[in-house]
């Protein structure tokens, strides 16, 4: 930040013309010649240096965010397999029960025939 660079005679001229007793002027001089003011290349510096923090920011983050979606995935992937692992054995094991019902049904049909014949 700079001070700001201004005739302080006129500055002191002006206010007593409108009324303000000179030490008055003098002191209004002497705190507005020590205040400082941004300029525009400041105000445009901190303006890029903001940008420059947030971008990295956003990166950082969106890289966290890029992290955790991948995690998520790979245990929802875990989770899935793990899943479709169980159905699979269980619709084995079910079609194993369907097969062994149908081979007693068929040789219970096939003793059922074999004594109806023995009794003609």
């Amino acid at each position: 930040m700079n001070e700001i660079h201004f005739d302080t005679h006129k500055y002191v001229d002006a206010l007593r013309k409108a009324g303000i007793k000179e030490e008055h002027a003098v002191a209004h001089k002497e705190a507005l010649n020590g205040a400082a003011f941004a300029t525009r290349h400041d105000i445009d510096a901190l303006r890029i240096e903001i940008k420059t923090e947030l971008r990295a920011k956003l990166e950082t983050m969106g890289a966290k965010m890029d992290a955790r979606m991948e995690t998520m995935e790979a245990k929802m992937n875990e989770k899935m397999e793990t899943m479709e692992a169980r159905i699979d054995a269980k619709m084995e094991a079910m079609e194993h029960r369907i097969v062994n019902k149908m081979i007693g049904a068929n040789i219970l049909l096939i003793l059922a025939a074999t004594a109806v014949i023995k009794l003609l």
